[in-house]
């Protein structure tokens, strides 16, 4: 679980973390990739995606977050 984990931990945890499979990269080189994510929490697995796009040759990347964690200060448990 990431939740707890200070940022600087998260960033290292989805280093390398995603890849395009190599036989479906050649679909995507020179494009537009849109990512889609759910939801947002530290905000550091939409950019480890956008890196293995790129580094598969997609030409931009475009990131939708659907929702986004609340700060902790406004959490009312």
């Amino acid at each position: 679980m990431q939740t707890p984990l200070p940022r600087d931990h998260r960033l290292r945890n989805v280093n390398k973390a995603f890849i395009v499979d190599p036989l479906l990269a050649v679909q995507i080189q020179g494009k537009r990739e849109v990512l889609i994510h759910d939801f947002m929490t530290s905000g550091v697995s939409l950019p480890a995606g956008a890196t293995a796009f790129r580094a598969a040759g997609a030409a931009h990347n475009t990131g939708i977050v659907m929702a986004r964690t609340a700060p902790a200060e406004q959490y009312t448990c």
